[in-house]
């Protein structure tokens, strides 16, 4: 490592001589270096590291979320500390986020999530045209990927769009912060209260509590190792729940579905995990089917 690099994350984290752990990143086009800080006993922060223009373009985006956020007085996120670039064409972002070995993770969605997502649709929760939504803007880019999909996965997800749009066009609606990868892996728990960074993809104006659908989902994917039958019964067996948060839980997961496929399509182009989106048009093939 750079001694100018080490001395900088020493100054950014207070930290005399820090511990570094290091990742590469998950592969995708936006994947990047990844630098986990300890102080030789808790982590402190992360630092990430990347030469791609598009990825500084990610940092921009979760430092101006953490000001909104932190501005809203929303704290349970991380801090951002630094987002330049260094003398190379590296450009550096680093944040707080402090790990005990008391810090717990949570692999099953539970009262601390839903009171978590609540929190984040009242501090940021905000009325506007439909039309004018980012999830308009998501909606809008998935037709327009709609070529990439099988025929059948093209019939459910363009019907989905079909009914999402006329239940939303022409109206105002209250959106608010939507993480986009709310899982296990990016949160944990400290001292009874829920933590979640990596807000790279977190968009402004989505539905309220589509998270939580996230979290369900993926965990039954990367976790569980289920297919969309397996993933729909969960989800069935859980619904009740999913019903104190939204009037029309089948509907909201529909929306959920959408919002996930056009962001990967959007994001990894040519290079998408067909399998992934597979079992995705599969789940709105299978609430569909129950309508």
């Amino acid at each position: 490592m750079q001694t100018s690099l080490f001395n900088l994350l020493c100054e950014l984290f207070k930290v005399k001589n820090v511990e570094i752990a290091l990742f590469c990143g998950t592969p995708s086009v936006h994947q990047k270096i990844t630098m986990q800080i300890t102080d030789g006993l808790n982590i402190v922060g992360y630092c990430k590291i990347s030469e791609k223009k598009e990825v500084k373009a990610l940092f921009k985006h979760e430092e101006d979320i953490f000001k909104t956020l932190h501005g809203n007085g929303f704290t349970n996120t991380p801090q951002c500390l630094y987002n330049a670039r260094l003398k190379d064409e590296t450009y550096i972002f680093a944040q707080t986020t402090t790990k005990t070995k008391n810090s717990k993770i949570l692999h099953q969605l539970s009262a601390m999530h839903w009171d978590f997502l609540s929190q984040l649709h009242q501090k940021t929760k905000t009325s506007l045209p439909f039309e004018k939504s980012d999830f308009y803007e998501a909606l809008n880019l998935l037709k327009q990927n709609l070529s990439y999909l099988s025929v059948a996965d093209a019939k459910s997800v363009s019907a989905a769009i079909a009914m999402v749009e006329k239940h939303y066009e022409g109206k105002e609606i209250m959106f608010s912060f939507y993480h986009a990868d709310f899982t296990p892996w990016n949160m944990f728990v400290e001292k009874g209260e829920l933590f979640v960074f990596d807000w790279e993809y977190a968009k402004r104006t989505f539905p309220p509590f589509l998270d939580a659908f996230h979290f369900l989902t993926q965990v039954c994917i990367f976790e569980q190792h289920k297919d969309a039958e397996g993933i729909m019964a969960n989800y069935r067996a859980n619904r009740h729940i999913f019903a104190e948060y939204f009037d029309n839980p089948d509907f909201s997961y529909q929306c959920y579905l959408l919002g996930i496929i056009s962001f990967y399509f959007d994001r990894d182009k040519d290079d998408f995990n067909k399998s992934n989106i597979q079992i995705w048009a599969a789940l709105l093939r299978l609430l569909q089917e129950h309508a």
